[in-house]
């Protein structure tokens, strides 16, 4: 079972736990950043082993748009501090018994997060590589 505390996350406060935070307004509610913005949660862990795990089960749940059930408004969307617990809270105890095959899905988690953002940086190079050959074609 974990031990994370969520609180709503105000400007300029530092955190000495391990933490991530999770946006709770707009169309990517329920998204965890590593770095905070006006409108998010912010997760206050017991360790850093703990942080990752809980990271990388909130980026699933929002890729698998879990969060969306949970959107309010109807102009800006938002999700509540309560329905975020819930979640996490039912997901964490249903995934303790089965920590170690969960720790081995993160893990293949972070490989393809790994391979993405370095297919992402190649793309950016390579368009790079190409304006500077077009900009000396047109001289």
């Amino acid at each position: 079972m974990f031990s994370f505390k969520l609180k709503t996350h105000k400007l300029n406060t530092n955190y000495s736990e391990p933490h991530f935070f999770i946006l709770n307004k707009g169309n990517h509610s329920g998204k965890p950043m590593n770095d905070p913005c006006p409108n998010c949660f912010v997760c206050v862990c017991s360790s850093e082993e703990e942080k990752e795990m809980l990271y990388w089960l909130v980026m699933g749940l929002c890729q698998g748009r879990v969060f969306e059930q949970y959107l309010c408004g109807s102009v800006i969307p938002f999700i509540r501090i309560n329905d975020v617990k819930k979640a996490l809270n039912w997901l964490s105890f249903n995934h303790t018994a089965k920590l170690v095959q969960y720790k081995k899905k993160v893990l293949a988690i972070k490989k393809v997060q790994q391979a993405k953002n370095s297919i992402l940086q190649q793309l950016q190079s390579l368009q790079s590589l190409q304006k500077v050959l077009v900009s000396d074609l047109m001289k």
